[in-house]
């Protein structure tokens, strides 16, 4: 079987459960699709300026991503954020590695950040690094390979994932 799409098929989703789940199927190729969660389920953007104690910063956020006071983030308290080193790159032991507990906007997307744990910013952390705010739906993938052989994913891309953009289980011969 082929699930192919033309240039540019792009499955949208809304919700915290899967795009497409593929179960128990065999000798399967999808290929030319991209599956996207809109809005996304994060949020982006720089550390602009940074406090003494590290524990509250400034943050320009980007462009077409959720505030921190959107409903993306109600009823979480404090708000996971992953902050990356100046290099873009993700740091050795860096999951969970800040709290967000209270936003303050400023105008022009630029956001005053306040630890929520009394946890301060990682060492390596500082202006313009990157940093990601999320919300964790408890493995919710976007799409989800169970119980399948001979799989082959080709030009498929998955933007913005709940989660885990993949998520593949008790199968071989994925590619």
């Amino acid at each position: 079987m082929v699930l192919a799409g033309e240039v540019g098929t792009i499955f949208l989703a809304s919700g915290f459960a899967a795009v497409v789940r593929f179960e128990n199927c065999h000798n399967v190729r999808v290929r030319d699709i991209a599956f996207d969660y809109d809005p996304p389920l994060f949020s982006q953007g720089r550390i602009v300026s940074i406090a003494q104690d590290r524990r509250s910063f400034t943050w320009q956020m980007a462009p077409g991503f959720p505030a921190p006071d959107s409903e993306t983030f109600a009823g979480l308290n404090p708000i996971p954020a992953l902050v990356l080193d100046r290099a873009d790159e993700i740091a050795p032991h860096s999951h969970g590695n800040f709290s967000v507990g209270t936003s303050e906007p400023l105008g022009n997307g630029l956001w005053r950040l306040h630890s929520g744990d009394e946890r301060t910013l990682p060492a390596y952390a500082g202006e313009a690094s990157a940093l990601l705010m999320y919300r964790r739906f408890k493995w919710t993938q976007a799409v989800v390979v169970s119980g399948c052989v001979w799989m082959d994913f080709e030009g498929v891309e998955v933007w913005g994932a709940p989660e885990f953009a993949f998520f593949v289980e008790s199968s071989t011969g994925v590619s």
